[in-house]
């Protein structure tokens, strides 16, 4: 009985998923701070993701997770947020195609 008992108390073994890595990167405070950057160097400037972060998303491997990133440094006041609809600004209504956010450095504005 002890024996059995010894071996449900193990915990398995097993190898980092791909879930864990993305969930790596999202905490990691080097990736908010290396976005968090690109942004300060243009303050008051909507910047394009796909243009603009290029080189950090390709560099630091998290295009997968910037979103959430980005959205995170917005609700901590340091990024402002705007969505840009494509046709109407409501699913229920038919002309709606969706939506993209875009983010800017949320400091002193000219």
């Amino acid at each position: 009985m002890i024996a059995q008992l010894a071996l449900q108390l193990e915990e398995p073994r097993r190898l980092p998923s791909p879930r864990d890595k993305y969930e790596q990167r999202l905490a990691d405070p080097e990736n908010e701070a290396a976005l968090l950057a690109v942004y300060q160097s243009r303050p008051g400037e909507w910047l394009d993701d796909f243009v603009d972060l290029r080189d950090v998303l390709r560099d630091r491997s998290i295009g997968s997770c910037y979103g959430h990133i980005l959205a995170r440094l917005a609700r901590k006041g340091l990024l402002e947020s705007r969505d840009i609809y494509f046709g109407s600004d409501h699913p229920a209504k038919p002309d709606y195609r969706g939506f993209h956010t875009d983010f800017r450095f949320k400091g002193e504005q000219s």
